[in-house]
């Protein structure tokens, strides 16, 4: 009996159709001329606004010099931090804040430089024979800085007058800063982190209380405590906390002083003067 399939398993005209579908594929995806047409000027106008786009997006984020600097000066020395460590010599033109101590063998700073402690180990062995002005420190802010004599920037100039047995009344003293003597007694008994030193001492010092300087009313020679704001610190009672001594003004109070004994002295010369010719005395 004859096989009734037909040949080719019965596929002929699946393949057929398949062979139709691909043939028209392939005309579709063939692009006419129109189509390339239409594509060319497409790629053509987007090529020519790109110049137009780059040179907008450069000029929005650009900035001149003048900009740069504008920004820069707005900028709090905290702004930027570098680790200590990094900074080991160079040029800072801007105020810089570190997150440590700067250790370096030449640094230049054109703006601020600010930290919580300065140490400068060269100063003290450093001989200065040109010429040179007095050192201060501002307290609120702990700006090195000098203090100007000259009459150009005073104002509201006035004798200034004391009362010389106050001055006279300030009694110099010796005495030992406890810190030094902590870390003296510490090194004689070998306490971390020093070596033992029998012959380990405090040093001693010369000089005032300020406590009996503000009580004797000498305030202009005292220096009290002061928040970062630069306002006094004050007990609770109100009262200013006495924290150190002006010692370099205290030669005004000496120099005060010295008047008014050569006014004294004047004026008994005077008496005895006038003295010596009531009694016809040759003296």
């Amino acid at each position: 009996m004859p096989d009734p399939r037909p040949a080719g398993g019965g596929f002929e005209r699946q393949a057929q159709d398949t062979k139709e579908q691909r043939s028209r594929l392939r005309r579709v995806e063939q692009p006419s001329g129109t189509m390339l047409s239409r594509l060319l000027e497409t790629v053509t106008n987007r090529l020519a606004q790109i110049p137009g786009e780059v040179q907008a997006a450069i000029t929005n984020l650009s900035m001149t010099k003048a900009d740069i600097q504008a920004a820069l000066a707005t900028k709090s020395d905290t702004a930027h931090k570098h680790a200590a460590e990094d900074i080991t010599s160079g040029t800072l033109a801007n105020p810089v804040a570190t997150t440590g101590p700067v250790s370096a063998a030449s640094l230049t700073s054109s703006g601020d430089l600010r930290g919580a402690t300065l140490y400068a180990s060269g100063a003290p062995g450093y001989n200065i024979t040109g010429t040179r002005v007095a050192a201060w420190w501002q307290s609120a802010d702990g700006r090195a800085g000098t203090a100007s004599s000259s009459e150009r920037y005073k104002t509201n100039i006035e004798p200034w007058t004391v009362d010389p047995e106050r001055v006279l009344q300030v009694v110099p003293v010796f005495y030992q800063y406890r810190e030094a003597v902590w870390v003296a007694e510490s090194q004689k008994v070998g306490a971390i982190p020093f070596a033992y030193d029998p012959n380990a001492h405090a040093p001693l010092e010369v000089g005032f209380i300020a406590e009996r300087l503000h009580e004797l009313g000498l305030w202009e020679f005292v220096v009290y405590q002061r928040t970062t704001s630069g306002t006094l610190r004050t007990t609770d009672g109100g009262q200013p906390i006495p924290d150190g001594i002006h010692y370099i003004n205290w030669g005004i109070a000496l120099q005060a002083v010295a008047r008014w004994e050569r006014d004294q002295r004047e004026t008994l010369e005077r008496r005895v003067d006038a003295l010596a010719t009531h009694l016809d005395l040759d003296i």
